[in-house]
């Protein structure tokens, strides 16, 4: 079963709030995050895997961890699986494969594929993505989680407060990078999401 709640890693954002982005995920494991997407795409492959080695290290027995994009780099860190793009080619893996999405053409393109869960994005205007695409809105979420079989997530713009706004479309959870990254206290705010997520629908897997 996919945790509810995903922690999604933006190196720049826990630089200026003043940690290290390992710092950062310790802090937010500490606070309950069952499952760490780790993006940074901007590094060198070299850079990209010590750090998200770095970031593997602190992780709590049982903490789930993606990697975003790249397979091989999953693997040689131990990771439970890989976040696809929303243009990047399907693979076929042992390991779990999510994709992000858009819009409802690319849920219905991920149900075809075989995709194990979908992140939809931005549902809101997103801290670490800022002017990045239009806003899918609560609407097309819904139908999004009418398509896809599996796990979905809302992402983008999402933090306490708001997750029984997105609930209520039928996600099985949030997927949440700014609210947690730029933090002065991450473990906190996760513990908040975690609570919101149990007084919305109980449990947080």
């Amino acid at each position: 079963m996919m945790p509810r709640l995903i922690v999604v890693t933006d190196e720049a954002l826990s630089t200026e709030a003043g940690r290290s982005l390992p710092e950062t995920v310790a802090a937010a494991v500490d606070g309950g995050a069952p499952c760490i997407l780790f993006r940074e795409k901007h590094l060198t492959r070299e850079e990209r895997t010590r750090l998200a080695s770095k970031v593997a290290a602190v992780l709590d027995p049982g903490v789930t961890l993606l990697v975003s994009s790249d397979p091989e780099l999953a693997r040689a860190v131990g990771a439970d699986g890989v976040h696809l793009s929303s243009d990047q080619p399907f693979l076929e893996s042992d390991l779990l494969v999510g994709r992000s999405c858009h819009g409802l053409s690319d849920v219905e393109r991920s149900v075809a594929e075989g995709a194990d869960y979908v992140t939809v994005s931005p549902v809101f205007a997103s801290l670490s993505k800022p002017g990045h695409g239009p806003s899918v809105g609560i609407d097309e979420l819904a139908r999004c989680v009418t398509v896809f079989p599996g796990p979905v997530y809302a992402l983008g713009g999402i933090g306490p407060h708001r997750v029984r706004t997105v609930l209520e479309a039928g996600v099985h959870g949030v997927a949440v990078c700014g609210a947690v990254m730029a933090s002065p206290d991450p473990a906190r705010t996760v513990a908040e999401l975690l609570e919101e997520l149990d007084a919305t629908r109980g449990g947080h897997q």
